[in-house]
Order: C-alpha cells, then structure tokens, then sequence
C-alpha cells in the first residue's frame, strides 16, 4: 500500500519495515529518508493546502493517515483530497472537547484512549479504539545486570501536571529516590529494574508500553478504563492507586524485597508487549481496518464541513501565540460563511457567526443566529455555547432582566457549566 503520513510518528518506520511504501510530510531538517517530504506546516497561514494537493497529485496515495502530535490543527486543506483519510487521534483526554468536531473529517479514526471513543463516536461513526505501542525493539536484560532499581522519564513541569510533580516530592520525603529524567527513554528503562507510570488525565500513556517493552516491572497508576485490557494487575505489573502514597510505596517495597517475582512479573508483561503490542501490530490493525471499509453511504459534506469548522473556532479559544488564534478564528467564520450559504440551519456555523457578530456588537445578526439555535431541540453542546451567548447578548443590550431568567433557565440546563457560573458572579 502507497500512505502518506502526516506528523510524526514511531509508526511511520514500522509501516516501512512492514513492506509498505510511505511518504511523510515532516518538519523541515527531520527527513531522514528519500520517501520524506520537508515542509514547514507550524505556523500560522502555512500553504499545507497547496502542498498536501501537490503531494497526493504526485504520490498517488491509497490511504492519507495523520498523526496526532497533541497539537492544534496544523494539516489545512485535507478536506480537498481525493484519498481516504484517516487519523489516530492520541492525545484526546486532553483535546477532546475539538477532537470530537475534528473526526467527521476522516473516514476512520483510530482512538489511542478507550474512555474517549464514545465521545468522538458522537459525530464520526467509525471510532475504534488503538490502544498505544512499544516503538523500539530492546532485547530482554536480566534484572541482575541493571544498573538503577527506581526510573521515570517524562516531563516534570508542575505546571503541565501538578499531580505528577506531587507525587515525586511525596516519595523523596518519605525517602524513596527515583531516578527522573527526560528525554530518551530507552536507555533508562532497559537498565531499570522498576519504572513508574503516572498519567496526565487517566490515559493509557506510551510510558505504560516503554516500560514493559524494556523489561521493567511496571508499576502503574490505577485508571477508570484498560486497567487489564493490555496486561494484567499482579500478574504483569503491578498497580497503585492514583495518588494513594502509602499504596505506591508498598508496591515499590515488594518489588525491592521479592527481585526474582518483580523479575519475573516484568518478564510476562515484556513478552506479552513484545508479541502483540508493537508498532508492526498497531500498523497491521490500521491497514486491516482501512482496507476492510466497505464504501457505504457518504456523510454530508455541509456537516463534516461545519464541524471542520466548529474545530477551528476551538482551537482559536486554546492558548496560543496571537498569530495562530487570529488564523483559526479566521478559518472558522470564513468556513461558516460558506457552509451558511448551502445550509442556513446549520447549528455550528450559526453558533460561529453568532460569536463573531456579538465580538462586533451587531446585535440583529446575534439574535438571527440565535432564533436559529433557541432550544428545545438542540443538543448539550449546543446549549452549553447557546446560554452564555443569550446572556451576554441581552446584557451587553441593556437587558438585564432578560440575561437573569436565560440565566436560571442555562443553569437549570446545566448547573456545572463554567461560563454560566462566572455569568452568575456578574449578574448579581
């Protein structure tokens, strides 16, 4: 099979190894091979449009599949290709909120978090759930020729994850050192005898794999979902409450005191990871489900389009450099327009207009838009915009009473919603 990758991936030398011919379009300076294609698609206003045109006319693709690099949107214009797209969505605990707009894009996604896929099923129907891989290929090394009992690699910025930064200060008070390091994992972990996994947001994280590809005894933090879908608590690793100190301390100290049972709990898991849960496999699961789509029907493209363009309205309210929130936001209304032409009672155009107008304080066009979104009948995700929208609207017109009862009416809707509970505070 002829892909075109986008973004990077371990999965992208594991397709080639696989026997299939890959072409990726990668940031400049990263092409190691004469199948990579240089661009640099990361900044606002990027021609991906052009390039990913030009790139699908020359290759001639069977399959277009991206990679999610828990970035904004960066890949414009795959809307206008021919060939069947698909994309593994990775990093959906945190972006859920647009990976879900994001996914009628594609013919097929590929859910890395299995507590996600139902979200994003919510407007693509084919969402299956890929769970993540061991990318690399280390040969098993006995637990008496490691050189470091306790490891962890990954980012330690508190600010990115204050229960993560939390949990290590906790052990060093109670005096237990773990060796903590960025960067290259696979050099640490093949010389570690245990590794430690904390998730960001109740992910099934690659680190769960790196450990046990290298041969370490796992010792993971307990989530709401796949505790045992991959391997399995106290027979391949062992498993701690989240947060729970005291639960994680008596995991490191039988594992310390019963070496050849913490080697021997490692070395199921190494197999078990090894033989099914590697980058070739994960490559496999992806061209098997690709190719076993039948066409059947067609989504409509008004709709796959206004959620295209809903995505971008989110990702312009993401923290970002001024100049990438002006180019979504400019995406999204551009798009909006379009679609209002061909579909007026689009709901996530109207919402995107509505937003734009209200920015202007064209009050008409705000009510037009929002006559169209006026429950009954909309969905949750509508509402949740539809109310603090309504709210403002009348208040920024002078009509406060009005903004209270939308008010009592949103919260009755949905009393957790953030925006009508900051609203409240103003309002009173």
């Amino acid at each position: 099979m002829i892909i075109l990758t986008l973004g990077l991936s371990d999965l992208i030398q594991a397709f080639r190894t696989s026997g299939h011919t890959v072409y990726s379009i990668v940031p400049p300076g990263l092409g190691p091979s004469e199948f990579d294609i240089e661009f640099d698609y990361s900044y606002p206003g990027a021609h991906t449009a052009e390039a990913l045109l030009s790139a699908e006319s020359q290759i001639k693709p069977d399959l277009v599949l991206l990679f999610d690099n828990s970035q904004p949107i960066l890949f414009h214009g795959l809307e206008n290709l021919s060939t069947p797209l698909a994309w593994y969505s990775i990093d959906t605990h945190i972006h859920e909120s647009w990976h879900r707009h994001y996914a009628p894009l594609f013919k097929h996604v590929f859910c890395a978090q299995k507590n996600r896929v139902d979200s994003l099923k919510k407007y693509c129907r084919r969402v299956e759930w890929l769970p993540l891989y061991f990318g690399k290929d280390c040969k098993w090394n006995p637990h008496k020729n490691r050189m470091m009992p306790l490891s962890f690699v990954g980012t330690l910025n508190p600010e990115r994850n204050q229960r993560r930064s939390d949990l290590f200060n906790k052990l060093a008070e109670i005096g237990i050192k773990v060796n903590l390091r960025q960067g290259d994992y696979l050099p640490v972990y093949s010389d570690s005898r245990i590794v430690i996994n904390q998730s960001v947001n109740d992910d099934l994280n690659l680190r769960f794999f790196e450990a046990a590809g290298c041969g370490a005894l796992l010792i993971s933090e307990k989530l709401s979902h796949s505790n045992d879908s991959i391997l399995i608590p106290g027979t391949d690793y062992l498993i701690y409450e989240k947060d729970d100190i005291a639960d994680l301390k008596e995991k490191i100290d039988w594992a310390l005191a019963n070496p050849a049972e913490a080697e021997a709990i490692a070395e199921r898991a190494y197999k078990k990871i090894t033989l099914a849960n590697h980058a070739r496999h994960r490559c496999k699961r992806i061209i098997d489900t690709v190719t076993a789509i039948e066409e059947r029907e067609i989504a409509d493209n008004n709709d796959r389009m206004s959620h295209l363009a809903y995505a971008y309205q989110l990702n312009s309210e993401l923290v970002l450099p001024e100049p990438f929130i002006a180019d979504y936001r400019h995406r999204a209304y551009e798009l909006a327009l379009k679609i209002d032409k061909e579909n007026p009672a689009s709901p996530w155009s109207n919402l995107i207009i509505a937003l734009r107008a209200l920015e202007n304080e064209k009050f008409a066009e705000v009510e037009k838009r929002l006559v169209r979104l006026r429950p009954p009948g909309q969905e949750s995700d509508i509402l949740d915009r539809y109310y603090p929208l309504r709210i403002i609207s009348y208040a920024l017109n002078g009509r406060i009473d009005a903004a209270r009862q939308t008010l009592a009416e949103g919260l009755q809707f949905n009393p957790s919603n953030f925006e009508l509970n900051e609203l409240k505070q103003k309002l009173r």
